[in-house]
């Protein structure tokens, strides 16, 4: 059989295919630092990793037009299908052992419709779910089911078996975990979970905050906006990058509420570490009706193209909070392309890996 024929066939082995859930290998934790990995190395590796193709295909491969840029990293035809069309990066919040909620970054196959993406994902919150580790784990009892689920006008409705109510993890991390992982699909902007069609939890949304540093009562957020931040943290001795929310005093434009954020202190104690690439950001800003940001020239890969790892980490927290805003740079009064960003209004967030877990 001609090489080509046993990709086809390999292929139509996988349509067939109609189950939801799949046996998974052993995970592999892998963290992606945007500080320390250039965004070119990161897919070369990534698709490196996938696997080299025989010396026999590499005609084939030119002739289809996925001959890759290094020569001695060629990769199999069907590799690159799977990646581009067959699978999706979501994110799933576990516990950790000191009880921040930690998003971890999983390839999923992609499935027929939004319901069965929140099915698959909703397993893997799960304690006995395959991307758990030592310090790290899931927090729905293994044995709930999902009875019933809609989704109308952005508000996501989950109706799950009593098994449920067997939970162990604090009620409040629990909740997060399940409203964060679902708040990522574009269609859900609110959760609400029922027991037996008995309500457990109404209308959970971005708005309750995610790791919030301290408790406030009603008083102490007034003039205050809940911005949401990435951070990094070492957890057994894995590194990994941590949303923590914040209330920041409200200045005269969003950009500068959400600038003056940065400059807050973690205790010691917090594990929290500011990440690096927040140093790029000139140290005065210009109000702005949008979330511009002024840099140092540190930011710039070369002349007037900014770092695409910045630009990354900023558009993170923009999702997590669900703000629908670019994010752009200036130096100097002068608006800057991002390096590799060709239409930044069609950038999709979901193709940002951190945290990766491979399963």
């Amino acid at each position: 059989m001609k090489l080509f024929d046993k990709f086809k066939k390999k292929k139509e082995q996988k349509e067939s295919k109609q189950k939801f859930f799949k046996k998974r290998s052993q995970p592999l934790f892998i963290v992606t630092s945007f500080g320390e990995n250039h965004p070119k190395l990161k897919r070369a590796l990534k698709i490196t990793a996938l696997g080299v193709i025989p010396l026999g295909a590499i005609i084939i491969g030119t002739i289809f037009g996925i001959q890759s840029a290094n020569k001695e990293n060629q990769v199999e035809y069907d590799s690159i299908v799977n990646l581009k069309d067959e699978t999706i990066v979501r994110r799933v919040y576990l516990l950790s052992e000191d009880e921040d909620t930690i998003p971890l970054s999983v390839h999923l196959d992609k499935m027929n419709s939004i319901h069965e993406e929140i099915l698959e994902t909703f397993n893997l919150l799960k304690v006995n779910s395959i991307v758990t580790n030592d310090h790290l784990k899931g927090l729905i009892p293994s044995d709930t089911r999902i009875v019933s689920l809609t989704l109308e006008d952005g508000l996501l409705s989950l109706n799950l078996s009593k098994e449920f109510l067997n939970y162990e993890a604090p009620k409040d991390k629990l909740l997060t975990s399940i409203t964060y992982t679902m708040l990522q699909f574009d269609d859900v902007d609110q959760v609400t979970i029922e027991v037996d069609n008995e309500i457990f939890s109404e209308k959970m949304d971005q708005n309750q905050g995610i790791n919030l540093v301290s408790s406030y009562g009603l008083s102490s957020t007034l003039g205050k906006e809940l911005m949401t931040y990435y951070y990094e943290k070492t957890i057994g001795e894995t590194s990994y990058y941590v949303p923590v929310s914040i209330y920041v005093d409200q200045q005269e434009k969003e950009n500068l509420t959400f600038y003056k954020g940065l400059s807050y202190r973690h205790s010691a104690s917090s594990g929290y570490r500011s990440i690096n690439l927040y140093k790029m950001l000139a140290k005065s800003q210009v109000p702005m009706d949008t979330m511009t940001f002024a840099i140092d020239e540190s930011a710039l890969i070369e002349e007037n193209l900014v770092n695409h790892d910045l630009y990354n980490l900023l558009l993170l927290s923009m999702d997590i909070m669900k703000k629908d805003e670019e994010v752009s740079f200036t130096l100097e009064g002068k608006t800057l392309a991002v390096e590799g960003i060709q239409d930044e209004e069609n950038y999709e967030v979901s193709s940002i890996v951190y945290n990766e877990v491979q399963i």
